[in-house]
């Protein structure tokens, strides 16, 4: 700590909660400056999800590793603790991955490889595939074409959601 207080340099810091008898809830291990997360840092959350990687200002900021409960992990770039830059999203559920660009927590524009080495290759929005692309088959056929997004309700409805649909050319 400085004199005011502040946590510096290299440290641990433990989330407690409970009464009588304490409960570690959350840890941070790494560097401080100003108070802040700063610098090399690994913070496991109270839900079980762990970052491992660079802080700035106490936001993720740069490379770093986010191992998520569930099994998926995403690594490569942050920027105020958002996805951004070049990284790569595995879901636990099926090993498949998104691999590419990311912007405000998001992947723009890349690939979505599956285990069976078939993958598509195009742009995403909110994450999903979206528009022209290139599906590239396990036996290395390709075909070039589009998802779109179907309506399951009325379209003009703000709350309808949507199946995506490849549709080759």
């Amino acid at each position: 700590f400085d004199e005011n207080r502040r946590k510096q340099g290299q440290g641990t810091y433990i989330w407690n909660a409970g009464e009588e008898v304490l409960e570690e809830v959350a840890r941070y291990e790494g560097e401080y400056r100003d108070g802040k997360k700063c610098g090399i840092g690994r913070l496991r959350f109270p839900n079980g999800d762990v970052y491992h990687g660079q802080w700035a200002d106490d936001k993720k900021h740069g490379e770093g590793t986010f191992t998520y409960v569930n099994g998926d992990i995403y690594s490569g770039g942050w920027c105020e603790d958002k996805k951004q830059g070049e990284g790569s999203y595995e879901f636990g559920s099926d090993r498949s991955k998104l691999v590419g660009t990311w912007e405000n927590g998001s992947i723009v524009s890349g690939q979505w490889l599956f285990t069976d080495r078939s993958r598509f290759v195009g742009r995403f929005v909110d994450g999903k595939p979206l528009g022209e692309g290139i599906f590239v088959h396990s036996n290395g056929t390709q075909q070039e074409g589009e998802y779109v997004a179907r309506p399951l309700g009325d379209p003009e409805d703000e709350e309808t959601e949507f199946a995506l649909e490849w549709k080759g050319q």
